[in-house]
Parts: structure tokens; C-alpha cells; sequence
């Protein structure tokens, strides 16, 4: 083979390696549930606390552990129909292999959808970009349900990349 073919064969590789680090949305490619409780609200801890389970798959392989999570949004929560900004905070995933973490970053919603029917206290949609920056690299997003029908408060829902 000759240089020339070599340093064109060499550039393919680079560049296809280069574009399947752009397809994926993190490394590992996490998915699963959680399920926990709110710790602490930000009124008190200046970030609204949560731990609890998670059960998921890590690069496509099933496991469990749990995680745990700080949220700040804009203060006061909303009133029913309304929205407020998640401003920020921090996340872990611990399973028995490893641990993935980093930031929440801000512009996810929490978004108050009233009471369920016979209750009095108010649930909340959340959405939110986690970005990873501990154990590996790009975001995850996580759709889920606060609810304040119980004390503590619970949190439940679905990451995804």
C-alpha cells in the first residue's frame, strides 16, 4: 500500500470515528427508571435534595443501584398550569461497577399539573438535561413526576440519552 493510500485510508478512519462520537449521546448509553424521595427542599438545603433507586441498563447491560440529585429552579414553585426554570444542580448514578455524574444544566422545567383526583397537593412534571462529566461524556435527559400527595415528597421517571 502505498503513503498516499495509507494516510487516505488513515483520514476514513479518523473521520468515521469522529462521526460515530457525535451519533451517540453519551458514553456509556445509560436508560432506566428511578424512583425516590425529595431529601430536603430547596427552601431549606438551597437545592432541592433527592435520592432514591435506579434500575437500568448501562451500554446495553442490565443493572441497578441508585442515585442521588440537587436541583435549583426559580423560586416560588408554580401554581397549577404554570412553569418555573431548573437553574442548575448536580447527579450521581451509582450502580455496583461504577458511578456517572456531573451537572444539571439550566433551562429544564418543573411544571405544576395540579392535584390527582381526591388529593389536595400539588405534582409536578420535570424535565432536565443531565450533562456527564464524571465517568464518561455527553447528556442524558430525564422526564419524570414529583409529587407532593405524600411526606416525603417522591420523585419517579425515565432517563434517556
Amino acid at each position: 500500500m502505498s503513503v498516499r493510500h495509507r494516510t487516505a485510508a488513515t483520514v476514513a478512519l479518523t473521520l468515521s470515528i469522529l462521526a460515530l462520537q457525535v451519533v451517540t449521546a453519551s458514553t456509556p448509553v445509560i436508560t432506566g427508571a428511578i424512583q425516590g424521595v425529595e431529601l430536603c427542599p430547596q427552601s431549606i438545603c438551597d437545592a432541592a435534595i433527592f435520592a432514591g433507586d435506579f434500575t437500568g441498563q448501562v451500554n446495553s447491560k442490565p443493572t441497578s443501584g441508585f442515585f442521588g440529585a440537587a436541583i435549583t429552579y426559580d423560586e416560588p414553585l408554580p401554581s397549577q398550569g404554570f412553569s418555573t426554570e431548573i437553574t442548575g444542580g448536580s447527579w450521581a448514578i451509582h450502580t455496583r461497577l461504577r458511578t456517572v455524574g456531573g451537572k444539571i444544566l439550566d433551562g429544564g422545567t418543573l411544571t405544576n399539573i395540579g392535584p390527582p383526583s381526591g388529593e389536595t397537593e400539588d405534582r409536578f412534571t420535570v424535565t432536565l438535561t443531565m450533562e456527564i462529566t464524571k465517568g464518561g461524556f455527553g447528556t442524558l435527559h430525564f422526564t419524570g413526576i414529583l409529587d407532593h400527595n405524600q411526606f416525603p415528597p417522591t420523585i419517579a421517571g425515565e432517563i434517556t440519552p
